[in-house]
């Protein structure tokens, strides 16, 4: 029997469902995949045995709703996917008591709810991946006693809300990823009851029109901040104060007219290394910027319409401080211009000239450059 165990075996193990249609699970060694499934009830469960480790139900099948605690006797249980189904809601108790659970796969299914609380006790958990559904809301509490999930993947929703503490008992939480929602402003440290904690945040591709000094406040650790493809046009003073460790700021494709070193602490962030302007409506940067921003070692400029002689002194901070501009390639080649003139040609002037600006941007947007996205990361 033990050698057998050693060769590839495949156990077909068929149910009969309501419905008539035959429903088909392969299990090879500790790992269970089903097909054309239906429902999924602890009785469904109840003929895989026990030192099963991963179980994953996809492959477009017709899920409508999971029962709870259907997975409870699968204590070896590491892995649970659940993909590309019909489920529309994640009740109470839906994944609990699986003390060796580390990875949970919810993504691209139709969920619009989760209800509190649908995760609970799982010890081991890290990676709880809920990207593709169609959720508005994320309540509090639908996770609890879940004291070793760093990573959170909501993604590719219609997230509007977070309710305080949404996330009050996820207490080791590093990363937090919410990008491609509609967010139109969020307060981090009224979410996470451990913000200090979060290193990686993503909140490009949403609908932020300005960062205040509040949004970010506690993030002492964050070394990501992804907010770039949003409507920002307002950065306040002080934004950056509470991110004194941030090693990658991407502001891309905003709506940024002025930036200012204000917007970082007063001594520095030394620890900003990478700084994503690029494909905003900047026409100047003040010396102050960079004074404040002394650690920095890559930047993108591409897509502004920069004042030709302010990104002349630009140019200049960046061979100084050997700081690499990177993506200005197919600009630089005569394909597009880089810069606009002013009245004033010998030296940058600090005033917003919107004709100029929106004359290059419709020039840009008229004659567009291929620009591979590997040119452009930092």
């Amino acid at each position: 029997m033990f050698a057998c165990r050693k060769v590839l075996t495949v156990l077909m193990i068929l149910l009969s469902l309501k419905s008539g249609v035959r429903t088909q699970c392969v299990q090879n060694g500790s790992k269970v995949s089903c097909e054309r499934i239906k429902q999924i009830t602890p009785g469904f469960l109840s003929t895989i045995y026990e030192n099963v480790t991963s179980i994953e139900i996809n492959n477009r099948n017709e899920i409508s709703e999971v029962a709870a605690r259907t997975f409870k006797s699968i204590k070896n249980l590491e892995r649970l996917t659940i993909r590309w189904s019909r489920i529309k809601k994640i009740y109470g108790e839906t994944v609990r008591d699986l003390p060796n659970l580390k990875y949970l796969f919810l993504n691209y299914n139709g969920i619009t709810e989760i209800y509190t609380p649908a995760f609970l006790n799982l010890p081991k958990l890290q990676k709880v991946y809920l990207s593709y559904n169609n959720l508005t809301v994320v309540r509090k509490g639908i996770f609890r006693n879940v004291t070793q999930l760093e990573s959170i993947i909501l993604s590719h929703n219609n997230i509007n809300h977070f309710e305080d503490e949404s996330f009050q008992e996820v207490t080791n939480l590093k990363k937090l990823t919410l990008d491609h929602n509609k967010l139109e402003t969020i307060f981090l440290h009224d979410i996470l009851s451990h913000p200090e904690k979060l290193e990686t945040l993503w909140l490009h591709n949403n609908s932020l029109t300005f960062i205040t000094n509040y949004m970010l406040q506690k993030l002492t650790n964050l070394k990501i901040l992804n907010i770039g493809f949003n409507q920002i046009s307002v950065i306040e003073s002080g934004s950056f104060q509470h991110t004194p460790n941030l090693n990658t700021l991407v502001l891309t494709h905003n709506k940024l007219k002025d930036i200012d070193g204000d917007i970082f602490p007063r001594s520095g962030m030394d620890f900003l290394k990478n700084l994503y302007l690029d494909h905003n409506r900047l026409m100047y940067l003040t010396s102050k910027f960079f004074v404040r921003s002394s650690g920095l070692r890559k930047i993108t400029l591409m897509g502004n319409p920069w004042f030709c002689q302010c990104l002349k002194e630009i140019y200049s901070v960046l061979n100084e401080n050997g700081i690499e501009e990177k993506c200005q390639g197919p600009f630089s080649k005569g394909q597009r211009p880089v810069c606009v003139n002013g009245d004033v040609l010998d030296s940058c002037r600090h005033t917003y000239n919107a004709q100029l600006s929106a004359k290059f941007l419709k020039y840009m947007k008229d004659f567009p450059v291929y620009v591979h996205a590997l040119d452009c990361h930092l």
